[in-house]
């Protein structure tokens, strides 16, 4: 967002949206039996014509409120001023009136409101620097990223000053990561075959055209009767064939007579982890303890191996003696300071894919 320029707001534009998916139960849960999936629609318009799309969610009924309540904040977004280096100010302004914070800015309908306008805003600060918004915060610096934020009700846990430090401790590799997100995209999963008005049919017919798009995470809603959910859930199973684990990433680091382990599943909910070829990435933050590393190795250092799968496929197996791994550390435990082995770490992974750059062994 740096050298961008401000820009007024000329127009502002709401509609309200509604599709009847309460006719086929597309988007039903326990709580919410026969949602009409509906949106308070927002255009903001600057004075050179581009044009910031944003929107907020609701499921029928009363839709119009949140119309109203945009229209409302009508006064403080068109002839104003949008900067885009400080959209903190711009959502600070709408939620901060004195008269419609009686009115629950923070939660509720005006809550709502804002948030349409919000999304509109960076929708159209992203469309003036050409990039996907995900691009636009993944340039932004951490001073930046913790001036978005109000922190009123955060400070108790987490200080603005803690969590700059948290974003420039991920400075370093973020080229790598963005590339990584551009060339490889984000993990998702759908619950397209998981609302909970389906009958067993939707939900398996549902299921298999899910696995047939790639997805190998399905959400399945629950919580009306148990008995209905397990058999659901059976009839899902059986569409999607064996149980997909999830990605986890575990390990064991033991230096200067520490220890630091992440053994368990549960445990793995603090750590994260990213693979391509020939590059590993994890870490975790635990506590008062931090480890981030990094494992590379060159194609022309690593050897492949061909393994007859139990389904009768092959898999890869891609190992070298020669890799390089960094290791990062902070916290009680261990002093901060970074330990690098160049050329001297073992690299293994076992894969479906072939890749041609390394040549097969066996």
């Amino acid at each position: 967002m740096k050298g961008a320029k401000s820009m007024r707001i000329a127009d502002l534009r709401v509609r309200d949206i509604r599709f009847p998916t309460s006719r086929s139960l597309d988007g039903s849960d326990a709580m919410n039996p026969d949602p009409d999936y509906s949106a308070a629609y927002v255009e903001l318009v600057g004075e050179g014509g581009q044009t910031g799309y944003g929107l907020t969610f609701t499921i029928g009924r009363g839709n119009e409120v949140c119309v109203a309540a945009i229209e409302a904040l009508r006064g403080f977004v068109v002839g104003r001023e949008l900067d885009p280096e400080d959209l903190g100010e711009y959502a600070r302004r709408l939620t901060h009136d004195s008269q419609l914070r009686w009115l629950g800015p923070e939660k509720g309908v005006m809550h709502l409101a804002a948030a349409a306008l919000v999304n509109g805003a960076w929708d159209l600060v992203a469309r003036q620097a050409g990039l996907p918004l995900w691009r636009l915060l993944a340039n932004s610096s951490p001073d930046q990223l913790v001036d978005l934020v109000d922190w009123r009700y955060l400070t108790d846990a987490l200080t603005p000053d803690a969590a700059r430090d948290l974003l420039a401790d991920k400075v370093p590799g973020r080229a790598e990561r963005i590339a990584y997100i551009a060339e490889a995209g984000y993990p998702a999963y759908t619950t397209s075959a998981g609302w909970l008005g389906y009958d067993d049919e939707k939900v398996t017919r549902l299921a298999k055209a899910a696995v047939a798009d790639g997805f190998d995470m399905i959400k399945l809603k629950v919580g009306a009767d148990l008995a209905d959910d397990l058999r659901r859930f059976g009839a899902a199973r059986a569409a999607v064939g064996p149980v997909l684990t999830p990605a986890a990433t575990l390990f064991v680091f033991r230096h200067a007579g520490q220890e630091f382990a992440v053994r368990s599943i549960l445990g793995s909910l603090q750590t994260h982890g990213r693979y391509r070829p020939f590059s590993w990435s994890f870490g975790a933050r635990v506590g008062d303890q931090m480890i981030e590393g990094e494992m590379v190795v060159e194609p022309s250092d690593v050897i492949g191996l061909t393994y007859t799968d139990t389904d009768g496929g092959s898999k890869y197996c891609y190992n070298s003696a020669i890799a390089t791994c960094r290791m990062q550390m902070a916290g009680k435990a261990f002093e901060r300071r970074q330990l690098v082995a160049t050329r001297r770490a073992m690299f293994e992974i076992l894969t479906d894919k072939r890749h041609h750059a390394v040549p097969l062994l066996a």
